[in-house]
């Protein structure tokens, strides 16, 4: 049985407000400052016609984002989030640098048709329309968004998940 202290000190607990939520920085703002110091040359968005299990779609990206290295013989670096449509099917949005600028972006929307089964958008990269931003939204969320090299050599650290912070 509870003492009398302990009853007030439970009493005392439900009047008294909650902890705060704990703090989260502005992690879209944040990433798209890190990201935006990169010199982006392309900025896409690949779906897919049917419903696909995301490791099959990222197996899939990386074999279209291999077979670019290839063509081009660049490194490659990409930042691709991984999101839902509201129809349950996975589709990405991919800030690609290291691209040469006589690549043609049609070419390679068709490869990805080929590759994906589905369809790409690719754009030349506007500073000004905020991709960069975009893509930190899905760290909020707790999404998915990888940092890809492409094409580089030894001793280069692995491709990295760009998580929110954790609580400290």
């Amino acid at each position: 049985m509870a003492t009398a202290w302990m009853q007030q000190k439970w009493r005392w607990m439900r009047r008294a407000p909650p902890d705060p939520p704990p703090w989260l920085p502005d992690v879209p703002r944040h990433h798209a400052t890190w990201l935006n110091r990169l010199p982006w040359d392309w900025w896409g968005t690949f779906t897919f016609a049917e419903w696909i299990h995301p490791e099959w779609a990222v197996q899939r990206y990386e074999k279209w984002a291999t077979a670019l290295h290839q063509e081009t013989g660049t490194r490659m670096t990409h930042v691709r989030a991984l999101e839902y449509q509201k129809r349950g099917v996975v589709h990405f949005h991919a800030l690609i640098w290291g691209v040469n600028r006589r690549t043609s972006r049609k070419e390679w929307a068709e490869k990805w048709q080929e590759i994906g089964g589905g369809w790409a958008q690719l754009r030349n990269y506007d500073r000004e329309k905020g991709a960069v931003y975009y893509l930190g939204k899905y760290v909020l969320k707790g999404g998915e968004v990888d940092l890809l090299r492409i094409g580089q050599g030894p001793g280069v650290p692995d491709d990295v998940r760009l998580t929110q912070p954790g609580p400290s």
